[in-house]
């Protein structure tokens, strides 16, 4: 059976305000190429304020060359859907509508500020990939800082799960590594605000009543990308796989963080 009313229902749609944004030949934003993924390509903009303020964010969008298929348009969905269930929807505004001027959410997952079809808007991490920060600071991590980041990847991964009040995960994420996870500058010398992201590989997981569990499901004859963080599970064709195949890659993470890299 479905396992919680958000799997029933789209993420919200901001399409006016995406359709606002001049990319191209604007005054009002500064827009650098960032990278590009298997059918995403990822902009930095910054947003220029009236009098000289300034905002950062990452776009997401369709990359030029693949198909604007229903498939992509799911996973777009997906991730939109995740980022705004477990990190801030694109309907409760930037900075947030609770006070987090930071505009990020409260919880160790990426949240969503403007989103519309192939294209979503959501905060820039300012200090890179947590691949990133212990491949450059990983040997001079003292323990208390390796816990605090292995901390913060941990709960953001909890959070992703959305778990139902008996503790069952409605998601799996199936695809998490050091890069996934985004940082945040806090300052004062504190280690990084650690955000997971990237939610459009994951499986929304059904609910077994009669065992009080999730609902396996499988990959068959997929070709894998050679992550090495991933569970044996994810390596076997068609092997039941639920959210602890994510519990598993975390446990990489982890490893990663505390050898350094």
């Amino acid at each position: 059976v479905t396992a919680a009313d958000y799997q029933e229902r789209g993420p919200p749609s901001t399409c006016n305000d995406v359709h606002g944004l001049a990319f191209v030949g604007s005054d009002l934003h500064d827009v650098s190429y960032l990278t590009s993924g298997g059918f995403r390509s990822v902009f930095v903009v910054d947003f220029l304020g009236g009098e000289g303020g300034e905002e950062t964010a990452i776009v997401k969008t369709h990359r030029m060359g693949k198909d604007f298929s229903e498939k992509y348009l799911g996973k777009s969905q997906l991730d939109v859907l995740i980022l705004g269930e477990a990190g801030g929807g694109a309907d409760a505004g930037s900075p947030d509508d609770d006070g987090d001027q930071s505009g990020r959410g409260g919880s160790n997952v990426l949240s969503v500020w403007q989103y519309c079809a192939f294209t979503s808007v959501s905060p820039y991490a300012t200090s890179g990939t947590l691949a990133d920060y212990v491949g450059e600071y990983g040997g001079d991590l003292t323990p208390a800082e390796m816990y605090d980041l292995s901390l913060q990847a941990a709960r953001g991964l909890a959070r992703s799960h959305l778990h139902r009040p008996d503790g069952v995960a409605t998601f799996a994420h199936a695809d998490v590594k050091p890069p996934q996870f985004l940082l945040f500058d806090r300052g004062d010398g504190r280690t990084p605000e650690v955000r997971l992201n990237d939610f459009n590989r994951g499986r929304l997981l059904g609910y077994d009543p009669g065992r009080r569990r999730a609902c396996p499901f499988r990959l068959c004859g997929v070709k894998h990308n050679g992550s090495t963080y991933r569970s044996p599970e994810e390596y076997m064709s068609c092997a039941d796989q639920d959210d602890r195949i994510d519990v598993y890659a975390l446990g990489g993470v982890i490893y990663f963080i505390v050898t350094g890299g």
